[in-house]
């Protein structure tokens, strides 16, 4: 840092390439350990725009953003000791048909189709098996990285407290389960929004049961949505009027609202040829609950703004 230019845009720079060489590492390090490592990189890569910019330089949110949709999936033998450890049987005794090959792996859990013997098409989330037994030595080298390291001049710390605090409360699939089920009642009437059914029948602690969705299209991919005859403007305000319902009306924040997590599809609408869009929400891990007090002075600050 001492021997950097005096100049600020050379030492901007600098740090730029400082950054964007540690970034590159720490998706290396992402990349090896998988797990817990890969969830701290995403976690980082989420901190975009406003306060994020201060707590994390932006070439860590570049590079890290590819592991938001392309984390590395287990082998199927791997995943089937926790479907036997949490419902006592392979999987094919208990489905009609199971694809061994995941069709999501995220870096927690990874989801894979299915179907149950009465003919339902189901997604399946399994958590990663060796999660809970690193899940101590993990965080203890997080804390321990977080102390030491201060890449740029930047504070750490913070972070690693931040993490295992929401991380701790995804790592319960029927915790998940009940949330989706609250949201889902929460907007129960709304049209333009879809929730998948649970099968509470086979859904535990590791393992999460919910009925496949069709027709799932990225909300980031603008080509797509308007490929299916929706028009963009629509899609956007179906987004943002869910999302905001859910958190100024009812309290209730989706905490990791990335296009992984939430997706549209096109709903038919009577009496009219076109389709509308239809906001559906997959992951229900991580919700933030605003106490009444705080949600009252929310709305207040967005209509003062408006």
């Amino acid at each position: 840092m001492k021997n950097l230019p005096e100049r600020e845009e050379e030492r901007e720079q600098v740090m730029r390439k400082v950054h964007e060489r540690s970034a590159r590492k720490c998706l290396d390090l992402a990349r090896t350990n998988g797990g817990l490592y890969t969830k701290a990189a995403q976690f980082v890569a989420s901190l975009q725009g406003g306060a994020g910019d201060k707590g994390i330089p932006k070439p860590y949110v570049e590079v890290l953003r590819v592991l938001t949709d392309a984390a590395p999936h287990h082998p199927f033998a791997e995943m089937e000791s926790v479907i036997v450890r949490e419902l006592g049987s392979p999987a094919s005794h208990i489905f009609l048909r199971f694809d061994e090959v995941p069709i999501a792996a995220a870096s927690l859990a990874q989801v894979h189709r299915a179907q149950l013997p009465d003919g339902m098409e189901v997604a399946v989330k399994i958590l990663y098996p060796s999660l809970r037994r690193e899940m101590a030595s993990d965080f203890a080298m997080f804390r321990r990285l977080g102390s030491q390291i201060r890449p740029g001049g930047y504070d750490m710390g913070w972070l690693v407290e931040d993490f295992e605090r929401t991380l701790r409360s995804e790592l319960d699939c029927e915790h998940e389960a009940r949330n989706c089920e609250r949201a889902a009642k929460l907007l129960e009437g709304r049209e333009s929004v879809r929730f998948p059914r649970v099968v509470w029948s086979l859904t535990r602690k590791d393992i999460l049961v919910m009925q496949f969705m069709h027709g799932l299209l990225r909300i980031s991919e603008p080509e797509a949505l308007l490929a299916s005859g929706l028009e963009l403007e629509e899609c956007g305000q179906v987004v943002s009027d869910v999302l905001t319902e859910l958190a100024l009306v009812h309290g209730c924040v989706h905490g990791d609202p990335h296009a992984g997590n939430i997706y549209l599809v096109a709903r038919e609408v009577e009496g009219s040829s076109r389709v509308k869009p239809a906001l559906v929400m997959l992951d229900h891990g991580l919700y933030h609950h605003v106490e009444e007090r705080v949600r009252k002075d929310l709305c207040l600050l967005f209509l003062a703004c408006i």
